[in-house]
């Protein structure tokens, strides 16, 4: 007795779970501009690869040892989303990974970066990634590469997560270079969670979400 045909299952696509492929790719085009903006002459790869590709200038670094921090930017992401102004927690994130490996006497060589959200909003991603690069601009390395999550239902509307990780070499091992601190005159990611606790009507309104 033949057998009677059965449907093909229908196959679940990423539109299916809320995940618009298209967006992100439009997204990363302009992200991909943006680091372009950032290449040294270490860098190898092309943005949107696994992973970055980075060479080691062997006549500047004798016997050197790696140095790498990731952090993230904290509460103050909250007032970011409050204030609708998202550059200048990306440059956070940078300076925040930076001063980590300075004060082992290590210059940054490469960055990057994760940010993760429920529904990408392409004009705040662009944003957030414009700040990350510049400050990696300002501190000479380069952004090679990152991860942008989208993950509908897992972040509220409007909010993302933004993390990140620098990496250098450090020849201080020979030389004993003596780290040198710096007095900051704004107020640090730790403090946040005290400023917020104030009404927003008692805050500065002037755009900046830096200090």
């Amino acid at each position: 007795m033949p057998k009677t045909p059965t449907s093909s299952p229908t196959p679940i696509t990423y539109a299916d779970a809320g995940v618009d492929i298209s967006r992100a790719n439009r997204t990363k085009q302009r992200i991909k501009y943006l680091a372009h903006k950032t290449f040294t002459r270490g860098v190898l790869s092309e943005i949107g690869g696994f992973g970055g590709l980075f060479a080691v200038d062997k006549t500047k670094y004798t016997d050197p040892v790696l140095v790498s921090s990731v952090d993230g930017v904290g509460t103050k992401l909250k007032i970011a989303f409050e204030m609708d102004l998202h550059s200048t927690v990306g440059a956070d994130l940078v300076n925040h990974c930076v001063n980590d490996i300075a004060v082992q006497g290590a210059a940054p060589l490469f960055f990057m970066d994760y940010l993760a959200t429920g529904t990408l909003d392409p004009a705040v991603a662009e944003k957030v990634v414009e700040g990350i690069a510049d400050a990696c601009k300002h501190n000479g390395c380069a952004l090679i590469g990152g991860e942008t999550a989208e993950m509908p239902g897992f972040y509220p509307d409007g909010e993302y997560d933004l993390a990140g990780s620098a990496t250098s070499f450090w020849a201080c091992h020979r030389t004993g270079c003596i780290p040198t601190g710096i007095r900051w005159r704004g107020s640090s990611c730790s403090k946040l969670r005290s400023i917020r606790r104030k009404p927003m009507s008692t805050r500065s309104r002037t755009k900046s979400a830096t200090n």
